[in-house]
């Protein structure tokens, strides 16, 4: 049985999912952020709260979030949508 401490990470996968990446860009505000900035640059989604950055990864094909590093640890983020455009944006902190 191979040991799972051996294991090489995963790449990271940018979302090419069933919604267009520019699905998701645009500017968001949340009353506990302020303004959040979603950017597609190169074929790749980006995310931009103050002076904090991240890339963003696919957190589950199965759905729509997302995941982002914007606090010093991963939050998945959901999307609220109206027809292929999304509308709002709810972030869940992952893991400790």
């Amino acid at each position: 049985m191979r040991s799972t401490s051996r294991r090489t990470p995963m790449p990271m996968i940018f979302i090419r999912a069933f919604l267009r990446m520019d699905s998701y860009a645009g500017v968001y505000h949340k009353p506990a952020f302020g303004r959040i900035e979603w950017t597609l640059t190169d074929g790749k989604l980006h995310v931009t709260m103050g002076v904090a950055r991240s890339d963003v990864e696919v957190y589950d094909r199965t759905a729509n979030p997302l995941r982002v590093e914007l606090t010093g640890g991963g939050s998945a983020v959901g999307f609220k949508f109206e027809g292929q455009r999304a509308t709002s944006v709810t972030f869940t902190r992952l893991g400790s």
